[in-house]
């Protein structure tokens, strides 16, 4: 049954909704206010959440904007339901993420009708989930789709070559740079084409779906390609051009790309449709030759025996080497020649049980008697029709003589661990200090070694300045086993704030459990008031040099109409400067968001072009400043945004933004909104 979310604080308003939907067969749940309503969200994954605006602890517009901040509920539609119906309502509850909006009173048939909608767009996206398919289908989908998308961008670089090529006794002209950027740019493209459309990078990212698949390559790939289209215009512009055979091939194969690009989902889709599925199922199911010939060549030893006898009726190089006998004599020995009785008998009880065995340290026996340590995994399997154990083995008897001898220096080691100048500790896994030397005793105020256990085990004392950050130390010591060079804050006894650096390992027993932690640590105070000193003098620096900067482009600029170009990419600045210069404007670079409201100010340009994706400060937030400062709120402000999502022009609107453009820029069209908000 389709669920809903009703995040409403009215009584009366929640009674009369439900009941209604209720009638239609929808499943309903509640939440009193905004907080309630992320809460629920997360833990109920409805299909559909109604979100009254106008609610108490956080409101409506906040709690959307947190849901649709999370990759697990960003995808579920909230249609907005709010009171006010004033101008602007439906573009502010779209900016921050509703994927509708009702006003209230409610017409339930058109709100039942907007419902129905959202769902069976939810089913059929939900039908399109990546993750499920059959892998031979998921890898002939993915090989399918790099194949369509790369052959364009193959394209690219291969007439780009030919053009530089071409023009190699002319490598310090505009011409031979700016087809290196297209160059450079395509293989840019290639290589994220190959990273993102693979089966391996998909499943780490969770990117299930067609839509999140989409929006990534998206991301990635406009960029790159802007570059390219936009260098294709620039130098077709140029007069007498006799390479503009190759560059419109070129341009023709970026069309081609951003057309797939800005239809991947399609893409996929079709191609997923054009696999023969039964011809993938039947090559899954003749996959057993290539099989035993990869498990010939593997570098560990793999063995199957007969569940009834322990007979060896399989092994590969690997075990032959390992155990010391030839593949044809190993085959003729039962498996429990080689294991002790007590663990052939636990292994065949459990495998009988149909029960699979991972990572099991066993010791055994190799034919020429030397004695072996080995990690197994061990499942049932039907060979040659009839039941044998599988068993993969891999030798671990160095690192078991290694932690013996480890072992038997702990005493010796202990001398150096008291005496040593630098912190040294051990503690429990569950953070409970075992053993400190002297020097880490004095390093955090303490008098004596006794002293700092008593003191940190056995009150509420807090060490760490941040116990977050510790928490997560620990995380990462016992999924690596070692951390090297962690630098953090801790409290000395006397209340003092200092810097440590520390490197630590957890030392495990036989069966892999963490017995204890220990590390070794120094106070780096000192260095860190240094480097934070050198830090402020750095930023003050770089301050001046902005400062001189901007005052020598003001004194260049003069009262000529002046344009200020906010792009931190440099190529797409490259190109679209010296393109707006032949169209007879100056031009004015800032790199980031904080510049460019600095470089507004002190020049008062006639006109800002503003990248929304910047570092420092972003185009959001910086178009907001120079919007709220009375010196430059009358200068125009154009949005330039490679993203081309649904809401992003109201969104660049909303936060004052005069004009807005989507990437790769289209030059003409751009020009026109330039002289038209100049001549208002």
């Amino acid at each position: 049954m389709t669920k809903i979310l009703i995040v409403e604080d009215n009584e009366v308003n929640r009674d009369m909704l439900s009941r209604r939907l209720i009638r239609h067969d929808y499943e309903i749940i509640f939440a009193l206010n905004g907080v309630e309503g992320v809460s629920k969200t997360l833990a109920e994954k409805p299909d559909l959440i109604l979100m009254d605006m106008n609610l108490p602890v956080i409101d409506g517009w906040e709690a959307t904007r947190q849901l649709k901040a999370n990759s697990q509920t960003r995808n579920i539609p909230v249609i907005a339901l709010t009171a006010h119906s004033m101008q602007g309502d439906r573009e502010k509850a779209l900016a921050a993420g509703c994927d509708e909006y009702e006003s209230k009173p409610i017409d339930f048939s058109r709100l039942l009708s907007k419902i129905e909608s959202f769902i069976e767009k939810t089913k059929s996206s939900s039908d399109l989930n990546i993750s499920q398919l059959n892998p031979y289908i998921q890898k002939a989908l993915f090989s399918n789709l790099r194949h369509e998308l790369c052959t364009p961008i193959n394209a690219i670089i291969g007439y780009s070559e030919i053009l530089l090529d071409g023009l190699k006794h002319q490598q310090n002209t505009n011409i031979y740079i700016d087809i290196s950027k297209i160059f450079t740019s395509g293989h840019q493209m290639l290589t994220l084409a190959n990273k993102l459309i693979d089966p391996a990078y998909f499943e780490l990212n969770k990117e299930h779906t067609f839509d999140d698949f989409g929006a990534k390559i998206r991301l990635e790939i406009l960029t790159p390609l802007s570059t390219i289209i936009g260098y294709c215009e620039l130098l077709v512009e140029e007069p007498g051009a006799d390479f503009a055979p190759d560059l419109e091939r070129i341009n023709t194969s970026a069309q081609k790309v951003l057309n797939m690009v800005n239809n991947i989902v399609n893409l996929a889709q079709q191609q997923l449709q054009a696999i023969d599925i039964e011809v993938m199922q039947t090559a899954a199911s003749k996959k057993h030759f290539g099989q035993q010939l990869i498990a010939d060549a593997a570098p560990i030893a793999i063995i199957i025996s007969r569940l009834s006898d322990g007979l060896i009726v399989y092994a590969n190089a690997a075990a032959a080497l390992t155990f010391v006998l030839p593949v044809a004599q190993l085959c003729n020995r039962h498996i429990q020649d080689f294991l002790g009785h007590t663990d052939y008998d636990q292994i065949t009880s459990a495998l009988q049980k149909n029960e699979t065995i991972v990572n099991r340290e066993l010791r055994t026996i190799s034919a020429s008697g030397t004695q072996l340590w080995m990690t197994a995994s061990l499942q049932p399997l039907t060979f040659n029709s009839e039941p044998t154990i599988l068993s993969v083995l891999c030798d671990i008897t160095d690192r078991k003589r290694a932690e013996d001898a480890l072992r038997i220096d702990a005493e010796s080691y202990k001398s150096i661990f008291e005496n040593a100048l630098q912190g040294i500790y051990q503690a429990t896994p569950d953070g409970q200090i075992v053993f400190v030397n002297q020097s880490m005793a004095m390093i955090h105020g303490f008098d004596n070694p006794i002293t700092m256990i008593e003191t940190v085990n056995t009150i509420n004392y807090k060490l760490y300045v941040d116990n977050e950050w510790r928490s997560s130390f620990r995380y990462l010591l016992e999924a690596q086993g070692q951390v090297i060079g962690i630098e953090y804050q801790v409290y000395k006894y006397s209340g003092e704030i200092i810097w440590i650096a520390e490197s630590a390992r957890a030392v495990r027993d036989a069966n892999g459990k963490a017995i204890y932690y220990e590390g070794i640590l120094e106070d780096i105070t000192q260095r860190k008031i240094k480097e934070l000193a050198l830090q402020r003098e750095i930023e003050k620096l770089q301050t001046e040099i902005n400062q001189t900067r901007n005052t020598q482009q003001v004194t260049e600029v003069g009262n000529a109409r002046t344009i200020l170009l906010v792009e931190d990419n440099e190529m797409n600045r490259d190109m679209l400067s010296r393109r707006l210069k032949r169209s007879g404007y100056k031009v004015i670079i800032a790199v980031d968001g904080s510049e460019g409201v600095s470089l507004a100010t002190t020049a008062k340009p006639n006109i800002i072009l503003m990248d929304m994706s910047l570092p420092v400060l972003d185009g959001w937030e910086a178009t907001k400043q120079l919007k709220a400062n009375n010196n430059t709120k009358h200068i125009p402000i154009i949005a330039l945004t490679a993203h081309a999502m649904s809401g992003d022009r109201e969104k660049a609107l909303n936060s004052g933004c005069d004009e807005y453009d989507t990437k790769p820029i289209e030059m003409p069209r751009l020009l026109d909104k330039i002289t038209t908000l100049l001549n208002k």
